[in-house]
């Protein structure tokens, strides 16, 4: 039931801030501009884990919960200072769909399953981080994955985001999954060199 909850509140949230910075930056430099702006999620995903460990530590699952909880009523509060417009009338907007169309929006499916594909491989590490550092001896090194991870997404968000205003989308796309997969094979084989 709290889950349940907490998926509700996460995903309409989530859903929405993305779609008012879509809203508001700039389109002739949006790329870098919504680098900038996911900077905020790729601190908390980058260091959020090593403060999580911590806290769990020093303070057991309710002290994580807790800070969980303090964090979410400083977002609350935070709320004041996003200016967020009313939503205007689209064109297009009194037409009818059927069936599925109500629900989905058909020309984001191919999208949504790229950016699941791609993220499945890092959540799949923040599942088990901690075990796996202790099976292969490295818990103190594995303490700074996630700081050395947030130092290279806050420099690399605003320059691909630069790039890709410049020559387009897919050049960051192929270049960030191939990345992404030669860093997780590095992982995967860490133990036997």
């Amino acid at each position: 039931m709290v889950r349940f909850i907490h998926g509700i509140g996460f995903g309409a949230s989530a859903n929405a801030i993305v779609t008012i910075a879509s809203e508001i930056l700039p389109k002739n430099r949006f790329g870098e501009a919504f680098g900038y702006f996911m900077l905020g999620t790729t601190i908390a995903v980058g260091i959020g884990p090593y403060i999580g460990g911590a806290l769990y530590d020093s303070l057991g699952s309710f002290g994580c919960f807790t800070a969980a909880s303090v964090f979410s009523a400083l977002a609350l509060i935070s709320m004041i200072f996003i200016k967020v417009s009313q939503p205007e009338d689209v064109v297009g907007d009194n037409q009818s769909f059927s069936g599925l169309e109500k629900i989905f929006e058909y020309g984001a499916i191919p999208v949504s399953f790229f950016t699941a594909l791609t993220s499945l491989g890092y959540v799949s590490i923040l599942s088990f981080y901690r075990l796996y550092a202790v099976e292969v001896n490295l818990t103190a090194a594995f303490s700074w994955f996630f700081i050395i991870y947030s130092i290279v997404l806050v420099i690399s968000r605003p320059i691909a985001g630069k790039i890709q205003d410049r020559n387009g989308d897919m050049i960051i796309c192929v270049t960030g999954i191939i990345a992404q997969a030669i860093g997780l094979f590095l992982i995967a084989i860490l133990h036997l060199i």
